[in-house]
């Protein structure tokens, strides 16, 4: 990236690893692309390695962000944190255009993230291509869609994570947010990781 343009401008966006790392496993449960156990995935990663990677060890955000600070100057980063994006978009999105030295455009701050799943194998299958998805999304009328996904989808509750599971990960990301909080001097207590 570097190479390719030395004075790019890098926002990252980071979340609490765990809420990272489960949400991730949901959109891919949802999509059909994972039907694993969730907490298999976290004891067993010899047996389940590419999930482990995609849901738990990005989590481990320290050396990417490392290598990051080591390429590129100060001022070229931006990191966001997730939780200050949700509950205070309009400042978060204000720092963004301010950072990026373009002029503030409002925005649409409303959440449109429930939980909806296909209703059968089916739909399931059809819905795991990104093309068929965006191809639909952009021939369709957001009112049309809004109807097609209440006959083929369901709204269900999202899952939560069991205390037991939210404690192992607590325990395996501790080390990685210590050296985390080190590098951007950042207080990540409000993660409660530790």
């Amino acid at each position: 990236m570097h190479k390719y343009n030395p004075k790019a401008k890098i926002i990252i966006l980071l979340r609490n690893p765990i809420d990272r790392a489960f949400s991730h496993y949901l959109m891919d449960f949802r999509l059909g692309f994972c039907s694993k156990n969730f907490e298999n995935i976290i004891d067993e990663p010899e047996n389940y390695p590419q999930y482990h990677q995609q849901y738990i060890e990005l989590g481990n955000y320290f050396l990417q962000l490392k290598r990051y600070h080591e390429i590129f100057h100060k001022d070229q980063l931006l990191i966001v944190f997730y939780d200050d994006l949700k509950s205070d978009s309009p400042t978060v999105m204000k720092t963004i255009f301010s950072f990026l030295e373009i002029e503030f455009q409002d925005i649409d701050y409303s959440i449109q993230n429930s939980f909806l799943t296909p209703s059968n194998i089916f739909i399931s299958e059809l819905y795991k291509s990104n093309l068929l998805r965006k191809t639909i999304k952009s021939v369709l009328p957001e009112r049309f869609l809004s109807f097609i996904k209440s006959i083929f989808f369901t709204n269900n509750s999202k899952p939560t994570l069991s205390e037991s599971i939210i404690k192992k990960l607590k325990v395996y990301y501790k080390s990685d947010i210590v050296k985390l909080e080190k590098l951007l001097n950042k207080d990540l207590s409000k993660w409660d990781l530790k």
